[in-house]
């Protein structure tokens, strides 16, 4: 589903043919009585699993579901977007007029503050910037000046001369410090200056695809990622998933290529229950390995 104003739909597919066909839309209707599984909502979204594409991941789950009887909607949380590796790259992209432009990978020194400004000429337009980053100041103890100097192992001394450097780069360019300003290495501070809004990915997207209001209709959220463990669990992208889905009680299950964490851990961090694709190390999931999975969830759950 791409980005829009309308929610998600809950479709249901007539044949046993490839993912997505043969669709027709479902109205909304009250959730159905236990053992019902005509009226079961699953509302899909995956990382990669093993080689197998996020996107491919999903309209998998999605066949299995929707040859099981449910009605299925899939939204995208991983959209591709421009990833401009330097200020060249980022003049080139916004002159095509992309709307969104990832900035995660781009690389930016302070001591081309003005070549930026020429650069950053439009303003209507979203830089997608790394977690943390769009409340990350540039100055200060907890700042990117000090956070990107503890990163080259550099002691207190070149910390504070970092955060001075900082100080005096602001000051000279004319720029405020503040939330989102220290994001892309003090890039963020010319966006900002410029008019251009900073989000970071997940709740961008979940905000523009949405699937929140997705969430709130469905009887069941399916999350795709590759490993599940007691550290990770899943990543950023499980853990905002369940976060949403909590808001509306809604059960979320994971499919995994490997899972590390128990039953009661699982429920600790809002998993309904994960199904692995191997239960053990060793191997790389494909598409079969993930389909045959996907049949055995999709028949286990009714309501």
């Amino acid at each position: 589903m791409r980005h829009g104003t309308s929610r998600p739909e809950f479709l249901l597919g007539g044949g046993q043919g490839h993912p997505g066909s043969e669709l027709r839309a479902v109205r909304s209707h009250p959730r159905r009585a236990c053992g019902d599984r005509r009226g079961l909502r699953v509302l899909i979204t995956s990382g990669a699993i093993g080689s197998v594409s996020p996107g491919l991941v999903s309209a998998t789950l999605a066949s299995a579901f929707r040859q099981a009887g449910a009605s299925v909607a899939v939204v995208d949380l991983a959209p591709s977007h421009p990833t401009p590796r330097d200020l060249g790259q980022l003049a080139e992209v916004l002159g095509r007029g992309e709307a969104i432009i990832d900035l995660r990978g781009c690389t930016f020194q302070p001591s081309a503050a003005r070549a930026a400004r020429r650069v950053l000429e439009r303003s209507d337009w979203t830089a997608i910037v790394a977690d943390g980053e769009s409340e990350l100041e540039l100055t200060g103890l907890k700042g990117a000046a000090v956070r990107n100097s503890r990163t080259l192992g550099e002691g207190l001394a070149g910390g504070l001369a970092a955060d001075a450097a900082a100080v005096n780069w602001l000051a000279e360019n004319g720029l405020a410090d503040g939330p989102g300003a220290g994001a892309v290495n003090g890039l963020g501070a010319l966006l900002i200056a410029a008019g251009v809004r900073l989000a970071e990915s997940l709740p961008y997207e979940i905000a523009a695809s949405g699937f929140r209001r997705g969430a709130g209709e469905a009887d069941l959220v399916v999350v795709g990622t590759n490993e599940l463990d007691f550290h990770l669990r899943g990543g950023p992208l499980v853990a905002r998933v369940v976060e949403v889905a909590t808001e509306f009680l809604v059960p979320v299950i994971v499919v995994a290529e490997r899972c590390f964490i128990s039953a009661r851990e699982l429920r600790l961090a809002g998993i309904e229950a994960a199904y692995p694709v191997f239960h053990s190390s060793g191997g790389v999931a494909d598409v079969a390995d993930l389909a045959e999975l996907a049949r055995r969830v999709a028949r286990s759950w009714r309501f």
